[in-house]
């Protein structure tokens, strides 16, 4: 006959080693190394075979080498384990969470649960056939993972930074797939999912035809040259920045909710009837104007919703403009757009400190801005191009050779001593 104890109880007897096989916990039992010594308790070493609870959490049980036989829970969670292997009969109904388990190299064939969550395991290079999770299955900085099994069907699966190079062909993900970082990853079937996040695959080279897909981020993607052929019909949202060998966008794509072509290729290419419905970033990007047909569009610069006038004719922004500016990160940007140089020579600027290097007369140039910190920057003459040159600092900075020597990359002034400055 089975014996049912509350977890206090339960948690007892285990580490006592008098807890008896087929125990019921009624609630949730919870281990820990840390506890266990403040509390001046036994490690824990073994559970008992049967054992049927609830939620079972287990961290840095380094004594406990195994789990029970036939274990039943609703969820699981090991973390800094030296568990090597999941027992066959392990049943785990709703999630299974395994981090930090260094020295496991297998889970069980058949595998059935609803979330499974593997984190730094890093003996692991395959998951096992047969594998079911019916919603979410996230693999994260398992560095050594190199497979998948096929006949996966899930919501949501999440493979950043791992090894893999291709997607199974019979994969179906209804939801999301995350694959950020996973710089092997040179193979896409033509998925059909709501949300493909191939940021920084850098190995991958082209997308497949019949791709179906809402959301889809390739940035960093910089490898990549080709689109489907046949377009994306789906596509809402496309994030390609740092894409710099692709020179158009899908085919076909004429209305689009986002689109962020963020230190793009300058000759990049877009449809003359494109529609852009939320929002278009265009930082980095040299360009002078946007197609007649694209007029109205909400303009981004790296992140920062900004006015087309600023982008497409900085010599229209005046000092005054910018101090009328209440948005911080705007007025950033048109800094940047109108540049700091014609800036300070308009800002009527205080000198907070000058003296002399091989160029001449060097100053620290400070403009008090309204609603934010104070415009620092080091006035310096280049005796090579004839130029002078206006370059911003920290605004904690005092003098002009501290100055010199940040913009060098020297934390401490007293270690920067250049034969010359320029």
């Amino acid at each position: 006959m089975a014996t049912i104890m509350k977890p206090e109880q339960a948690s007892e007897a285990i580490l006592r080693g008098v807890a008896p096989d087929g125990l019921i916990v009624d609630g949730e039992l919870s281990f820990s190394t840390y506890y266990q010594r403040s509390k001046q308790s036994a490690p824990l070493t073994r559970l008992p075979d049967d054992l049927q609870v609830g939620k079972l959490h287990l961290r840095g049980c380094g004594d406990l080498r195994a789990l029970p036989k036939r274990l039943r829970c609703e969820q699981l969670e090991i973390y800094d384990s030296a568990i090597t292997w999941l027992p066959a009969d392990l049943q785990v109904s709703n999630s299974l969470t395994l981090d930090s388990c260094y020295y496991l190299k297998s889970l069980p064939y058949g595998l059935k649960t609803r979330h499974l969550t593997l984190r730094r395991c890093q003996r692991l290079t395959r998951l096992p056939y047969g594998l079911q999770v019916t919603e979410n299955l996230s693999v994260t900085a398992c560095e050594n993972l190199e497979y998948l099994p096929s006949q996966l069907s899930l919501r949501a699966l999440d493979i950043s930074g791992s090894k893999i190079i291709a997607l199974p062909a019979d994969l179906r993900v209804t939801q999301s797939i995350t694959a950020e970082g996973c710089k092997q990853l040179d193979s896409v079937p033509p998925l059909s999912v709501e949300t493909l996040d191939l940021s920084d695959c850098t190995s991958l080279q082209e997308l497949p035809d019949g791709l179906q897909v809402r959301n889809l981020s390739v940035a960093g993607c910089t490898a990549l040259q080709r689109w489907p052929s046949d377009g994306i019909p789906w596509l809402r949202r496309l994030n390609m920045r740092g894409c710099m060998r692709l020179r158009s966008l899908p085919p076909g794509v004429r209305e689009l909710d986002e689109l962020d072509l963020r230190d793009c290729d300058a000759s990049l290419a877009l449809p003359e009837r494109l529609r852009v419905r939320k929002w278009l970033d265009i930082g980095g990007l040299p360009w002078r104007a946007l197609p007649l047909s694209s007029r109205g569009f909400r303009l981004r610069w790296n992140g920062v919703a900004i006015s087309g006038h600023i982008v497409f004719h900085p010599e229209s922004i005046t000092t005054d403009d910018i101090f009328a500016e209440e948005n911080a990160e705007v007025r950033r940007m048109m800094l940047e757009h109108l540049g700091y140089e014609r800036f300070f020579q308009s800002a009527k600027a205080e000198v907070r400190h000058q003296d002399t290097d091989p160029g001449g007369v060097r100053q620290l140039l400070v403009v008090p801005m309204p609603g934010d910190e104070q415009l620092v920057c080091l006035s310096v003459h280049d005796p090579s191009t004839g130029r002078q040159y206006v370059i911003r600092v920290p605004p904690w900075i005092r003098e002009c050779h501290q100055a010199a020597a940040w913009i060098a990359g020297f934390d401490d002034p007293n270690d920067y001593h250049p034969v010359a400055e320029t």
